[in-house]
């Protein structure tokens, strides 16, 4: 994902779309999971990593599609943050705060945040997943496919 449009690929029926700040690093979607409505996120936070002045536009103006956009619940973000929640800190605690201030306050929960050194996050509704069986797999740990690990959420 990290030099090229974030996509949305799914096999349920897909509503709405949202508009996003930038259509160049993030789309936002309105799926129709078995578990109801899902407006789903997908996004490259700095499509040149956690560095410059890309990354801190897409930051600030992405936090401000998240809270425009919660308001249309329940809501997902998918996608390369480029920002570690634990293990090593990339690219600031700065980043790391923000992400985690906006997801409290805008009650979502990083289900991937405890994958190590991983920038590529998974991040949901409370509500949405509350009473529910949450799975998440990885794969590509030996950086053979991509650089970054696959990573995969199940709901049941």
């Amino acid at each position: 994902m990290s030099n090229g449009h974030p996509t949305i690929w799914t096999k349920y029926k897909i509503g709405l779309q949202h508009k996003t700040f930038d259509s160049y690093t993030s789309v936002c979607a309105q799926i129709e999971t078995t578990n109801g409505i899902l407006n789903v996120y997908a996004t490259i936070i700095g499509v040149f990593g956690g560095i410059g002045e890309r990354f801190k536009s897409d930051l600030e103006n992405q936090l401000l599609d998240f809270e425009k956009l919660t308001s249309k619940k329940p809501f997902c973000i998918i996608g390369d943050l480029n920002v570690t929640f634990s293990g090593r800190v990339y690219p600031s605690h700065d980043a790391r705060n923000k992400l985690n201030n906006a997801f409290e306050k805008l009650k979502l929960t990083n289900v991937t945040a405890a994958i190590e050194n991983n920038v590529d996050h998974i991040v949901i509704s409370k509500d949405f997943i509350k009473n529910k069986k949450v799975t998440i797999k990885t794969w590509n740990h030996d950086k053979k496919l991509s650089d970054h690990i696959g990573i995969c959420l199940s709901i049941e």
